[in-house]
């Protein structure tokens, strides 16, 4: 019944609340009692409105914590898919295999992803998954470490079309209210 440091037993809070349960019932009785029809058809008609506005503000309330929850849920993917974008490895330097592995690692990423947002939204997961644009983006990729190079072939689509579905995830992430 209390927080830490309150020093109230659970006995003295017991004997609050049946206190404030008394005053209540004859709060009740006092309004109830010798009042006429009009009384009570206009404090139930008050009581409504007040019900009608608390479900207003309430879902109001409801949604922007909803938005706050699923915007929490995606940074992790796109944690995740920023990881994949700078751990892009050189195929020019880099043995097949870790091109490969990198490229599974990216299918995977989307799969993850797309899973996710097919649960929440059709509509967020059909936006992540647009590369409609992706033949725009620069195919020079740049490394955690700083270092730039250009990716070609496979690998080049693969990081293009990584770089629009993060893409998309962040806009799907800034704008919930349009995806969700």
């Amino acid at each position: 019944m209390c927080d830490l440091g309150c020093t109230m037993t659970p006995r003295k809070g017991l004997l609050y609340v049946a206190v404030v349960l008394v005053i209540m019932l004859d709060t009740l009785r006092r309004i109830f009692v010798g009042s006429r029809p009009i009384d009570v058809v206009m404090l139930v008609v008050e009581l409504l409105v007040l019900l009608l506005i608390a479900y207003e503000v309430g879902s109001g309330v409801w949604h922007k914590l909803k938005m706050r929850h699923r915007r929490s849920a995606l940074l992790p993917y796109l944690e995740k898919g920023q990881k994949l974008l700078l751990g892009i490895p050189d195929q020019a330097l880099e043995p097949h295999e870790t091109v490969e592995r990198w490229m599974q690692e990216v299918e995977s990423w989307t799969s993850e992803t797309r899973n996710f947002l097919d649960e929440h939204s059709p509509n967020a997961s059909f936006a992540f998954m647009s590369t409609v644009r992706s033949g725009t983006v620069e195919r020079a990729a740049r490394r955690s470490d700083g270092t730039t190079f250009r990716v070609t072939g496979s690998l080049g689509d693969a990081y293009q079309h990584l770089q629009t579905k993060l893409d998309n995830l962040r806009r799907i992430i800034e704008e919930p209210d349009v995806y969700f």
